[in-house]
């Protein structure tokens, strides 16, 4: 799987540039372009962004996508996640975070996920320092704050309401008992 962060690597490696400098994440597309098989090539890309004070509506926000799926997963406002099977939905327009059917797809992709993020420095989320309010200002003719989805939406008697309590591998396993 190709990434913007390989193209630099790779206009060094055409320049005949040997010496990579040690920022760049990438690998060069070099040898995949001249057909030749490359060990410990990705099998998935990850995405990050953390939450900036001065951008108060954005929320951190990690992401895995692989051949078949692609999760989002957000940190902060409406902790919801996207999970899409690209296979047949490509242009990700059904959200299939909750559906039962792709529970152990997201399982499998979340795992993944967070795999990636332990090796690359622990489940820790950087924080900048604040310094002010930040940009809280807002345009009043602007578009008002959007309304909680539906399903979220609680009399306080249901019976899922400490559901987010149990880990989705212990409902895979009650499931097929």
């Amino acid at each position: 799987m190709a990434a913007n962060i390989d193209i630099a690597p790779t206009i060094l490696e055409i320049a005949c540039i040997k010496q990579q400098p040690s920022q760049l994440a990438g690998a060069s597309l070099l040898p995949l372009a001249k057909g030749e098989k490359v060990d410990g090539w990705r099998s998935s890309l990850h995405y990050e962004y953390y939450w900036e004070f001065n951008f108060p509506h954005t929320s951190t926000t990690f992401a895995i996508r692989s051949d078949n799926f692609k999760l989002i997963q957000y940190h902060g406002i409406w902790d919801t996640g996207e999970l899409y099977y690209l296979k047949n939905d490509p242009l990700e327009n059904h959200n299939l975070i909750d559906d039962p059917n792709y529970l152990s797809g997201k399982m499998r992709v979340r795992e993944a996920l967070y795999s990636h993020r332990e090796d690359d420095g622990e489940h820790s989320v950087p924080y900048t320092k604040k310094f002010s309010a930040g940009a809280v200002f807002r345009q009043k003719d602007r578009s008002e704050a959007a309304e909680f989805p539906d399903d979220w939406l609680r009399n306080g008697s249901e019976k899922d309401l400490t559901k987010f309590f149990v880990p989705e591998d212990k409902w895979m396993r009650r499931r097929n008992n």
